[in-house]
């Protein structure tokens, strides 16, 4: 499962909502208690509050119309299966063998005096940083998809974030497929950057000559034991991808349909939520404070 959190502007904008619901449905109700007792409360003061009770019930109902479109899209089951655990295990293990290589390139290049050589350290070297941020996003996957769905995806917390949510949105869902999907990819480069520095590359991924650049044995030796650290870990991970391939699809199939789904109700409910916020001042009603009910002229 996903590590949804419970403090997120999702949770504190339903609770807000419906503690909005609750207060004015308590003010109306005070006001018919009144006049079931003989008083007289004003009429317009009571329709206000009846129209601003009504509004508020709107927005409650679209919030449980946003929730139930998880269910209705498939989202809520594709999240569950999703493999949030395997995959940050799997890329977690390849992310430190990966610093733990760049940092050992990065000496290594420094040492050597040769310029040949110092360009085929940095060759490699960059190789590697282009893995890490495609391996770190998977490594966090659980977080990433947490923040994006109930951060951004359910619980904008004002105007200017919800217009920046159309845009924001469907890029980092993308830029998720993106990370699945290249990580394979990543074993072709290195085979391909293998070639480049004088000798080719063995049928394994992920080869480098370090003896022909390095100018110490013992740093060839660490080098070629990291980079098959690294080899191993980007097996492993590969092999998640694979075996889950069907699952990650629907998921990432499932959340654009479900965005497609809670677009027109988050556009629609903004509306009433302005809506009920204009009225509220028209009508000099606050949640915050005492209603107070005149008697009718």
């Amino acid at each position: 499962m996903l590590q949804l959190p419970l403090s997120s502007p999702l949770v504190e904008r339903i609770s807000e909502d419906f503690e909005v619901v609750d207060k004015i449905a308590d003010d109306y109700s005070a006001a018919l208690k009144l006049a079931s007792g003989g008083r007289r409360p004003s009429k317009e003061r009571v329709r206000q509050v009846h129209d601003l009770y009504q509004l508020a019930l709107i927005i409650g109902d679209n919030q449980n119309d946003m929730l139930d479109a998880m269910f209705a899209t498939g989202f809520a089951g594709a999240m569950i299966v999703f493999p949030v655990v395997l995959l940050e295990a799997q890329a977690n293990q390849m992310l430190d063998a990966l610093e733990e290589l760049q940092e050992e390139l990065k000496k290594a290049e420094q040492e050597v005096s040769n310029a040949k050589c110092k360009g085929a350290f940095h060759l490699v070297a960059t190789c590697i940083e282009t893995m890490i941020p495609e391996v770190s996003l998977l490594a966090h996957a659980g977080f990433f998809l947490s923040d994006l769905i109930v951060d951004k995806a359910l619980g904008p917390s004002d105007p200017t974030t919800i217009q920046k949510v159309k845009g924001s949105a469907p890029p980092s869902i993308k830029l998720m497929s993106e990370a699945v999907h290249h990580i394979p990819e990543f074993g072709h480069k290195a085979h391909a950057v293998a070639e480049k520095m004088g000798k080719a590359a063995t049928a394994a991924t992920f080869y480098f000559d370090y003896e022909e650049i390095s100018e110490s044995g013992d740093r060839a030796e660490k080098l070629r034991e990291l980079t098959e650290s690294v080899k191993r870990g980007y097996d492993e991970l590969v092999k998640v991808l694979e075996a889950s391939k069907v699952r990650i699809h629907q998921f990432l199939l499932a959340f654009d349909r479900w965005m497609n789904v809670i677009e027109g109700i988050r556009t629609e409910t903004d509306g009433y939520r302005e809506r009920l916020s204009d009225d509220m001042d028209e009508f000099g009603y606050s949640v915050r404070k005492a209603t107070t009910w005149p008697d009718a002229a």
